[in-house]
């Protein structure tokens, strides 16, 4: 079946940018968080926390990936790979 009309952009964009403007025009917020929100996250220690267990997690995940990786290409490692 061939399409009637054809839109430059999908339509859950048209409507994202629709709901923000009708949003923003009636005063209500369009942000993730309101600057009372945002002042206490920042303020917070567990971000503090988050910010260096995040990358910390990321190095041991690309680690893991890497040993299984290997252990799968090459059938060595398989200690490594499992700890």
């Amino acid at each position: 079946m061939v399409p009637t009309h054809v839109t430059a952009e999908p339509t859950s964009t048209r409507h994202s940018h629709a709901l923000t403007s009708a949003a923003a025009s009636a005063g209500v917020r369009t942000g993730l968080y309101t600057p009372d929100e945002r002042r206490r996250r920042d303020t917070s220690s567990w971000t503090l926390v988050q910010g260096v267990l995040a990358p910390l997690q990321f190095l041991v995940m690309a680690v893991s990936v890497f040993l299984v990786v290997r252990y799968l290409q090459t059938g060595n490692g398989l200690v490594g790979a499992t700890a």
